[in-house]
């Protein structure tokens, strides 16, 4: 009977990680499809801030 419930269990866990390794697929896919979104301005942003402050440090 313990072996039982710990079948379903991993099973649940099996569809759940699937489930979000798809829905991270999808989101990937959107953010990447499209390049003009607030996504990619965040990142560039981030990314302009970090290498401001690298430089600063440098000199």
């Amino acid at each position: 009977m313990p072996f039982l419930t710990i079948l379903m269990l991993l099973h649940f866990v099996q569809r759940c990680v699937m489930t979000l390794w798809i829905m991270m697929m999808v989101l990937l896919l959107v953010i990447f499809s499209t390049p003009n979104t607030i996504w990619w301005s965040i990142i560039s942003q981030h990314i302009t801030t970090t290498r401001a402050f690298t430089f600063e440090e440098n000199l």
